[in-house]
């Protein structure tokens, strides 16, 4: 009939969307993924029989899609052979490095074979290695020069094994199944081949570390190195609490945010020297996954340069690109390789921001709701404009995660609104003269006059940041939102959003 248009569901989003609620099924009902091969030798089957059918080879493709992701899931959860389950107490183990810490005390060690009394075992998980005081300048070094271990070296450490306790909350997150108390120095017995491609990636990442630390003053060197070379660790207390207060934490660890502003950067400065199109996306994708090892790999930024390169992609196929493709085959690729980062809050925080920044921000662009003031002032409209814009994106990004953030961490930070508006922009000065440097640290008399200008841009963000986080009522500690009311916040908006579109359908 005239006047209705049919609307169509895009293919990558129905997939996602059943991949994800087998996830989420087999979350709550925890099955045995022995059967699960079979279902789907069935459900195959099933879609062959239904070629013809349209309405019944959807649904067995659903129920394929629905079972392949409750089997990933199942797979998953399955720990592997815990290293904790074959000994404790007194042992040896062998395994690689597998972080990169600077004379810290700890390292973590992927585990390959545990020892005792001339009988090994081969065991899996990750051990975190405490070093004691007296045995740090035998297993670290006394400085960088004469450093005996690195990434991806082969090491025997003996000591006492113990599983994780209630205290040790940081270590189980970053994905230790146990600790060594080190009662020995370290025995070297090599280096990984698997880790070659990522040992130089390490010596890489400590050289541009050293050339910051010689060049920058002690707090810009530490801001810098989290920024640039996501060096999480080097940050004071102090710093990470007015971040925090502030709502601007994201912005000092590498993060979505950062990705962006790279990409953005790229693709403008390819556009300013007439790269064609195909060139600067494939250019920009190449640039973002060197910066995502340069930083460690973290699981954050692997999420955005899989979330960047699935928007590239999208608007390198499309001329009219739909940003749910997008999100969807952007979240479909990092399900796909770990179904548990379903329930990680940095996946839940990212597609949460990134999600109503597309679907809310058609609703408050300011270039639509303030066309004719903003066409009164000629000289200030661009700005206005980019400034209105801003303000509206960081709304949008707030509207979103806040019930999330006062659900899961029970803080809620109401300056975050603003502050990220002024921080932001910063951060990206911040990043760009940052990046100049890297880019000619080897020249020193060049190289002194960029690290001037970066220690400038950084007294200026750490001030911007602070200025923020000292304003009274701008935090609230201790807000925990219950799980329904969360949720039932999130419903409204979804209501209020859909009516309020509706209505903007109707009068158009």
């Amino acid at each position: 009939m005239e006047g209705r248009r049919l609307v169509s569901v895009p293919p990558v989003v129905v997939f996602t969307l059943c991949y994800v609620s087998g996830i989420l099924l087999a979350s709550g009902l925890h099955p045995a993924p022995d059967y699960f091969p079979v279902f789907l030798l069935f459900a195959l089957a099933a879609c062959c029989l239904t070629v013809r059918r349209p309405k019944g080879f959807i649904c067995c493709a659903a129920g394929c899609v629905v079972l392949f992701g409750m089997y990933a899931f199942s797979v998953r959860a399955i720990p592997s052979k815990d290293i904790v389950a074959v000994w404790t107490g007194s042992c040896e183990v062998r395994g690689v490095i597998v972080t990169d810490d600077d004379l810290s005390g700890n390292f973590s060690l992927k585990a390959e074979e545990i020892c005792r009394q001339g009988e090994c075992r081969r065991a899996g998980g990750r051990v975190r290695v405490r070093v004691k005081k007296a045995l740090q300048s035998q297993v670290f070094g006394t400085s960088e020069k004469d450093r005996p271990l690195f990434y991806g070296d082969r090491v025997a450490c003996r000591g006492r094994l113990s599983p994780m306790s209630s205290l040790s909350k940081v270590f189980r997150a970053q994905g230790n199944d146990a600790v060594l108390w080190l009662q020995a120095p370290v025995a070297r017995r090599g280096w990984s081949k698997a880790a070659a491609h990522t040992r130089g990636v390490f010596f890489a990442r400590q050289y541009f570390s050293r050339r910051i630390r010689l060049f920058h003053s002690g707090e810009a060197a530490r801001v810098l190195e989290g920024i640039l070379l996501g060096k999480r660790a080097e940050f004071p207390e102090a710093l990470r609490q007015d971040a925090v207060r502030a709502g601007t934490w994201h912005i000092f660890v590498v993060s979505g945010s950062h990705v962006g502003i790279i990409a953005f950067g790229v693709m403008v400065l390819l556009k300013i020297f007439r790269f064609k199109g195909r060139i600067r996306a494939g250019a920009t994708v190449l640039l973002l996954w060197a910066y995502c090892l340069l930083t460690g790999a973290s699981a954050p930024v692997v999420r955005a340069t899989v979330m960047s390169c699935a928007f590239i992609f999208c608007l390198v196929v499309e001329r009219n690109p739909l940003f749910l493709n997008a999100l969807c085959l952007s979240g479909l690729a990092i399900l796909l390789f770990d179904p548990l980062q379903l329930f990680s809050r940095g996946f839940q925080l990212s597609f949460l921001s990134v999600f109503f920044i597309f679907w809310v921000y058609p609703l408050v662009d300011p270039a639509a709701l303030f066309e004719k003031y903003l066409s009164r002032l000629p000289l200030l409209s661009r700005w206005s404009r980019r400034l209105a814009a801003g303000g509206a994106v960081s709304f949008c990004a707030w509207l979103g995660t806040a019930p999330l953030i006062a659900y899961a961490f029970g803080n809620l930070s109401l300056i975050g609104l603003i502050a990220n508006m002024v921080v932001i922009p910063l951060s990206g000065l911040v990043m760009a003269a940052g990046f100049s440097f890297l880019c000619f640290c080897w020249f020193a008399p060049l190289a002194r006059y960029l690290a001037l200008a970066d220690d400038l841009l950084v007294f200026v963000f750490l001030w911007a940041n602070r200025f923020f986080a000292g304003m009274r009522g701008a935090f609230f500690c201790g807000f925990c939102l219950p799980w329904p009311a969360a949720l039932g916040i999130y419903l409204l908006i979804f209501l209020m959003v859909a009516a309020l579109k509706g209505r903007k359908r109707i009068l158009s």
